[in-house]
């Protein structure tokens, strides 16, 4: 009886829920890496919140980094929400605007790239992203920084942590 008991009390207050969509968020770095003679950055966080900051996920790269073959977007069962194929590096009009179907989903999504540098180098990339709305109404609960690399943190396919993020402090802690 009394290991029955343990065992209901044990599965009962560690069941994992997955009532939080965004939990490790930014716990693993950007895709900040040279291929080649050039170098390429995709960040791990974004905010598609329509307020003109770091709305859109897309893939920075330098003068050397000439083709993206690959740049798909998976959800937690590896659904595709988001592919392009055989773009260019800095094309923010190809990026992904955070929608999964008609909808914004809050997540931790994970990333395949394929570049090409013109030195002829390919190289095939793996990351997450988290896909943070970030409304300043106060209905999203703010997650932590600690970590987190934005779309607007980049020069020449590199991030760059003194730019700062220009994100609400609402958002993040």
């Amino acid at each position: 009886m009394i290991i029955a008991t343990i065992w209901l009390i044990l599965v009962g207050c560690c069941k994992d829920n997955n009532s939080n969509k965004l939990q490790g968020c930014c716990d693993e770095p950007a895709i900040n890496a040279t291929v080649g003679n050039g170098h390429v950055y995709v960040p791990n966080v974004f905010t598609p919140n329509a307020d003109g900051i770091n709305d859109i996920l897309w893939v920075s790269g330098d003068n050397n980094i000439v083709f993206i073959r690959r740049f798909q977007v998976r959800d937690k069962e590896g659904n595709t929400v988001f592919q392009v194929l055989d773009g260019i590096p800095n094309d923010y009009s190809s990026g992904w605007n955070g929608m999964v179907g008609n909808k914004y989903e809050n997540g931790v999504y994970n990333i395949t790239l394929q570049v090409e540098a013109a030195d002829g180098t390919n190289a095939t990339l793996h990351g997450k992203v988290c896909n943070f709305r970030c409304l300043d109404n106060g209905t999203e609960e703010p997650i932590s920084a600690q970590g987190c690399q934005f779309p607007v943190q980049v020069i020449d396919g590199q991030f760059e942590s003194l730019i700062p993020t220009g994100e609400q402090t609402i958002c993040f802690e």
